[in-house]
């Protein structure tokens, strides 16, 4: 069970609820942990042989992604890109935790964004003629089923201010990247 911590700041004269989302699992991928967990039940059920993503060399998803693969015997294949991205020298971080996983992994160093999604047409096209059964996770995972894992976020953040009896107003302050985690 997760469980809200309590700060109280007299600097700001607040209550200040801290939810950690980066420990709900054992890999430390926090929602992307939640939204992968709705789409390979998904993925299991189409029969998929091998789960497509993308992100940047520090990504939760890359590394929730390449976990739940291999937990389920289905093949991972991560696709690398962004803006400023190049391969690292020597793998640290998400990254390092990523590739102990053993995705395949493309990498398109300093490419646009905006040209990622393209490039996973491409590695999903060349997946397809080689006969695997491609479930294709885009940027974010904020898709359906993926959303599901947003939403149940939003119920147990709700449910644990009940329980911890916060009421009235309710400032709910989150950084985000696709935004889904925010809409759950």
């Amino acid at each position: 069970k997760i469980t809200m911590k309590y700060l109280n700041s007299h600097y700001f004269n607040i209550n200040l609820y801290i939810k950690r989302e980066d420990t709900i699992d054992n890999i430390g991928s926090g929602n992307k942990y939640r939204k992968i967990s709705y789409i390979i039940d998904d993925a299991v059920s189409k029969k998929s042989t091998v789960l497509v993503t993308t992100g940047s060399v520090a990504s939760n998803q890359c590394k929730a992604v390449s976990y739940f693969a291999a937990a389920n015997q289905l093949k991972a294949h991560v696709v690398y890109g962004g803006d400023t991205q190049k391969k690292p020298h020597h793998a640290q971080g998400n990254y390092l935790l990523t590739s102990l996983f053993n995705p395949s992994v493309t990498w398109f160093e300093e490419s646009k964004w905006e040209d990622i999604s393209n490039k996973m047409d491409e590695i999903v096209d060349a997946l397809l003629d080689r006969g695997e059964s491609v479930y294709r996770i885009n940027s974010g995972a904020s898709e359906w089923p993926g959303i599901v894992g947003s939403i149940e976020l939003g119920f147990e953040l709700a449910g644990q201010c009940f329980e911890n009896n916060i009421d009235g107003e309710v400032n709910i302050v989150l950084p985000f990247g696709s935004g889904g985690t925010c809409l759950g």
